[in-house]
């Protein structure tokens, strides 16, 4: 059975997680201006094989990294890093060391923050990825936005990452939980509406992605995401809540086609 996640005490450091057969999330540190707090997070998959697939990059603290030292045979059993989000690039390079006989991905941006590490020619947001991995993951990238805008305060797109086997969804910004009474829930990360591309169609690519969002979060039973410190809970509602979110930017999505087409 899946260990119980511990309520997170900034004092206890990073948490360790396991969501489900096959699929380990840690739960880390990432502190805005040096005082908040907002989290941040690393996913570990066993695949059929036996192997391992690590989802972003966070260095661990000892006690975490120890766990996840002992699952991977000393690191050994890692076979590739998957760097999911475009903007998530503090712990790279760390991780990269971490695991040196593992095959390194992400996405362009990685790439360019970091020409010296060993670097896969396929980007993490390519078809080509997908179809490496499908046997254990389905990975859905949001489609109608930019990927990597310009602005680099818009962290809205990810790539998404369903473990089937045990049900784990693993979203970086592109999804948000907020433990709030009545503001609280899942969303999507606010920065939407300045990504959606100006131009014909684009809410139409959106919308698209979404019915594909929809079919990840029925086969879905837990949700990893990022920020906020503490993974949602384990309810078995995910559809539920990926229906929520959608409906809250429903009138966003109609403005911004009225305008665009």
């Amino acid at each position: 059975m899946p260990e119980p996640e511990a309520p997170y005490n900034p004092a206890m450091g990073d948490v360790w997680v396991e969501v489900g057969p096959g699929f380990w999330n840690i739960r880390g540190s990432l502190k805005l201006g040096g005082l908040l707090d907002v989290g941040t997070q690393m996913s570990v998959v066993r695949r059929r094989t036996g192997k391992f697939v690590v989802l972003d990059s966070y260095t661990p603290d000892d006690a975490v990294r120890t766990k996840l030292l002992e699952l991977t045979n000393g690191g050994r059993d890692v076979e590739a890093l998957l760097n999911l989000h475009p903007f998530h690039t503090l712990h790279v390079a760390n991780v990269a060391a971490l695991f040196p006989n593992a095959k390194l991905y992400g996405t362009a941006r990685h790439v360019a923050r970091f020409p010296e590490l060993s670097w896969q020619s396929t980007h993490t947001n390519e078809t080509r990825l997908a179809e490496l991995f499908e046997e254990d993951l389905r990975l859905s990238v949001p489609r109608g936005v930019d990927f990597i805008p310009r602005d680099e305060r818009l962290h809205f797109a990810s790539v998404l990452a369903l473990h089937p086997a045990s049900g784990a969804l693993h979203v970086d910004d592109t999804l948000t939980w907020l433990a709030l009474p009545w503001l609280g829930g899942l969303r999507f990360h606010p920065t939407l509406a300045k990504v959606l591309q100006p131009r014909p169609g684009a809410v139409a690519e959106f919308r698209s992605w979404l019915e594909e969002l929809r079919e990840l979060a029925r086969n879905a039973r837990v949700l990893c995401t990022a920020h906020m410190k503490p993974l949602p809970p384990a309810d078995g509602r995910v559809q539920t809540h990926v229906e929520a979110a959608i409906a809250k930017i429903e009138k966003r999505l109609v403005r911004h086609e009225r305008r665009y087409g």
